[in-house]
């Protein structure tokens, strides 16, 4: 019996994680969009600039692929690499 319950509640909750969606790309609006991050709130100090390719996969982070070039900045504005 409590082997019956145990089977049962692990497949219950094997169906759970396996069913849910994927993760919505909530990064880049259109395919080829250039994708820019920030150190700052206000939006003035860049982070990284570049694109994504939206895989449609079940990529972790939900976002998709590095394209192309991309570009790094410290937080104080120098540019830091170009990958």
């Amino acid at each position: 019996m409590v082997k019956t319950l145990y089977i049962f509640i692990l497949t219950a909750i094997t169906i759970k994680v396996w069913a849910q969606k994927p993760p919505v790309n909530k990064s880049a609006q259109k395919p080829g969009e250039i994708e820019r991050t920030y150190w700052d709130k206000e939006k003035k100090k860049i982070r990284t600039e570049g694109r994504y390719i939206n895989t449609n996969s079940k990529v972790f982070s939900g976002v998709g692929l590095e394209d192309g070039e991309w570009k790094y900045w410290y937080e104080n504005g120098n540019l830091d690499r170009k990958s």
